[in-house]
């Protein structure tokens, strides 16, 4: 049977995947493969972007940390400007 949920809702699995590419970026990063892990964390701060403009009070401490991540990343591979700039928002971005 073709279709279900990931068909009639292509987005009900956004958390999960956003989560799983949080999880891939540090995998990566601790194996020393930073590039891979910036794309990864890049993509997972899109959608925690998007979870997080709809439901804040849901997602907005998940979006954060995936910004810490983003940060970190972004720092190792030199570039610290973006770094500062990811880390500037996930402060905003932090539940008080």
């Amino acid at each position: 049977m073709v279709g279900g949920v990931a068909q009639d809702r292509p987005n009900a699995f956004n958390p999960d995947l956003a989560r799983s590419l949080n999880t891939l970026s540090n995998r990566l990063s601790d194996l020393g493969h930073r590039e891979e892990a910036l794309e990864a964390v890049r993509e997972c701060v899109a959608l925690y972007r998007d979870l997080a403009r709809d439901r804040p009070n849901l997602f907005n401490p998940d979006f954060a940390d995936s910004l810490k991540n983003l940060s970190n990343c972004l720092s190792e591979l030199g570039h610290p400007e973006e770094a500062l700039e990811a880390m500037r928002e996930s402060v905003a971005a932090t539940p008080v």
